[in-house]
């Protein structure tokens, strides 16, 4: 069975953290191509977003680079302060700006909305630098505060109403 190559996934996430670099530079949008610590060591693209950004993020992401797919959308809290256990110092591991965080993990997926009857087989050597399968993660981080949001992204990817 074929797979794409490490040096395919390699190029693909760094042309792509390019392109975010090229659209988004000079509007605190950061990203960056990452290798996964474990297993075949592929590169994802690694993204921090502020807040007021994550719309308009979000929908280039799908309608003009092929982001397709939202696998997961989780939260994390920083809280001021928190105790570790009985008698042990409290720690003050949020700050005023990241007291929460967003994390998006998003795919690139070469295969949309196949018809149920019809079965694909895709080559990997014969796929372009924007058709192959990439991971995204975009990192929005929130301030300090008792109700935390952010626009929602179900309109652009209908598996965020699981989120």
């Amino acid at each position: 069975m074929e797979s794409i190559s490490l040096e395919q996934n390699t190029y693909s996430a760094n042309e792509f953290a390019n392109f975010v670099e090229e659209r988004f530079g000079g509007t605190g949008i950061i990203a960056e191509s990452v290798a996964h610590k474990s297993g075949k060591k592929f590169h994802f693209v690694r993204i921090i977003c502020p807040p007021k950004h994550w719309l308009g993020l979000a929908k280039w992401l799908c309608f003009e680079r092929g982001v397709n797919y939202c696998s997961m959308i989780t939260g994390i809290h920083y809280p001021e302060q928190y105790q570790y256990g009985e008698g042990q110092p409290s720690t003050s591991p949020g700050t005023a700006e990241k007291g929460w965080e967003v994390t998006a993990h998003l795919m690139r997926m070469p295969v949309k909305n196949p018809p149920i009857d019809k079965a694909y087989v895709l080559k990997p050597d014969k796929l372009s630098s924007e058709e192959v399968p990439l991971e995204v993660e975009v990192n929005i981080y929130l301030p300090q505060t008792e109700n935390p949001e952010i626009d929602s992204v179900q309109s652009i990817w209908e598996g965020a109403d699981w989120n």
